[in-house]
């Protein structure tokens, strides 16, 4: 898990690496002086540098992309179409927990946040190996497709200054991968969302209770 780990944020980070001192002005990158081992210390030195690299990249993607768009978009999503069948995750919650006078409720986006973060504590709690596999492949996902965003367009600007009309073919691949990694973001934290709903339910019908529809 850890060596997963790693490569998640080591290819992206190498990546903005390479790009960021291709994209530099010629001589603004100061030659250093030969290492006695030659291009194995070269190369050990741009993996040692990737890695905080590739957290560099991938938390501002992170905090405004995924943390204050796309997990709203996809838990508003999943709160609606559960809601729609007759299973109010706000109200099993509420009734789960037994409050006499104020429960959760998901009309805004900091109540579906304390509703779904509550969700998640429960459902987690319950050590469920399905559930906890599909989180860490999820994760990985996440993270892997956030990191490669700003590389993507670090390499399309690369390109574009080249000022060559015969690479245009090279900017649409490069556009293409930008949305599948997009694509591979959106789905990814989507199904998640929904699994956390889905194992709720299930969990909330175990402890003898009957939600009020099927989803």
């Amino acid at each position: 898990m850890q060596f997963t780990v790693i490569m998640e944020f080591l290819i992206p980070g190498l990546a903005a690496l390479l790009l960021g001192l291709a994209l530099l002005p010629c001589g603004a990158i100061p030659q250093l002086p030969q290492a006695p081992t030659g291009e194995t210390a070269t190369a050990l030195l741009l993996l040692a540098v990737s890695y905080p690299v590739g957290h560099l990249v991938n938390f501002p993607v992170y905090i405004v992309l995924q943390k204050w768009l796309l997990v709203p978009w996809a838990r508003r999503r999943t709160f609606k179409r559960y809601s729609e069948t007759g299973d109010n995750l706000a109200d099993l919650a509420t009734k789960q927990l037994g409050f006499k006078s104020k429960g959760f409720s998901g009309g805004t986006w900091e109540e579906r946040k304390r509703l779904f973060t509550y969700l998640q504590a429960l459902i987690f709690s319950k050590n469920i190996n399905q559930l906890n596999s599909d989180h860490v492949y999820h994760q990985g996902l996440q993270r892997l497709a956030r990191g490669m965003l700003i590389p993507i367009l670090m390499a399309i600007w690369l390109v574009c200054r080249q000022a060559r009309p015969a690479w245009g073919w090279l900017v649409l691949a490069l556009s293409i991968f930008f949305l599948v990694c997009f694509a591979l973001l959106v789905h990814s934290i989507r199904r998640e969302e929904d699994q956390i709903a889905a194992f709720f339910i299930a969990t909330y019908a175990e402890m003898g209770n009957e939600p009020s529809g099927k989803a």
